[in-house]
Formats: structure tokens, C-alpha cells, sequence
């Protein structure tokens, strides 16, 4: 018995479908793009003089000058032990940094701050959980992060007694 035996027909050499890609990408690349005599170039903008910022203008300015993600997970009171915890996270920096937590009052009167080492894990980078003492139920706790290049602040977020 023998095997049968498969031929192989080229309907097209490969050099022909070779040669016809190259020319259409030419062709198209030559669809673009402005040429010296070409009209439809926009004009440049006139210059203008540029207002002095208020401060309402500044304090939106650097809400989006951060570099950062910084997010309070959890701020929990506990009245056994007067404290909040507050669990923190950077979530757009892999990196070393220091994290600074301030609770204040409802009244805005009273404030709690302290600074620990932020740890940077697979991820994100985390501000270590961290004992607030001396601060109340429904203070505000913000978290800020900054190393030497970047820095960042979480919004307000209300502590909840457990």
C-alpha cells in the first residue's frame, strides 16, 4: 500500500502579496499628513495675558497637582481605648514615604496628628495602621503621603465608633 501523496498549489508567488502590502501601506501613508501647499493647517492662536490666580483657583490647582491616590480605608473609634485606628492606602505608588494622619473635632477646635513610615508592598503602598489617641467618635480623619517627589491627600473621612 502507499501513501497517498498532497500537493501544494500557490495560487499567488509570496513575493506578489509581499510587494502589494508594501504598496498599500505606501499608498495610505501618503494619505495623510499636510503637504507644503496644503490650506487646511489651523492658524496659530493669538497670545494672551493670563489673569492672576485667585485663591479659590490656587486650592483647585493643587487638588490636581497630586501625585497620588491616597484612600482611607477605615476609621474606626474605639471607646475602650479612646482611639481611632485608621487603616490607609496609596493605591497608584509602589514606594517608600511617610504618612501623615490628622483627626480633628466636629467643631474643628481640636486636632490629633501623627506621622508613621509608609510600606510598599506588591501593589500599592500602605500607610501601617495606625492608633490615634486622645481623638473622638465622628472626628475627620485625612491622610496625606509624601516622599521626595510625590505627595498626596485623602478626602475627609468620618470616624465610626465599633
Amino acid at each position: 500500500m502507499t501513501k497517498p501523496t498532497v500537493l501544494l498549489k500557490r495560487t499567488r508567488p509570496v513575493m506578489a502579496v509581499a510587494g502589494t502590502l508594501l504598496a498599500s501601506a505606501l499608498v495610505l501613508a501618503g494619505c495623510s499628513g499636510t503637504g507644503p501647499g496644503d490650506e487646511s493647517a489651523e492658524p496659530e492662536a493669538p497670545e494672551t495675558e493670563a489673569a492672576e490666580p485667585t485663591a479659590e483657583a490656587e486650592e483647585d490647582q493643587a487638588a490636581q497637582d497630586q501625585d497620588v491616590n491616597v484612600v482611607v480605608i477605615a476609621a474606626d473609634y474605639d471607646e475602650a481605648s479612646g482611639a481611632i485606628e485608621v487603616r490607609s492606602i496609596v493605591t497608584d505608588h509602589i514606594g517608600e514615604g511617610v504618612c501623615t494622619i490628622t483627626a480633628t473635632s466636629p467643631d474643628g477646635e481640636d486636632s490629633v496628628e501623627t506621622t508613621v513610615d509608609a510600606v510598599p508592598d506588591a501593589q500599592s503602598t500602605v500607610c501601617p495602621t495606625t492608633l490615634l489617641e486622645g481623638a473622638g467618635p465622628e472626628w475627620d480623619v485625612v491622610v496625606s503621603f509624601s516622599d521626595d517627589a510625590l505627595a498626596g491627600a485623602s478626602e475627609a473621612f468620618t470616624a465610626e465608633t465599633i
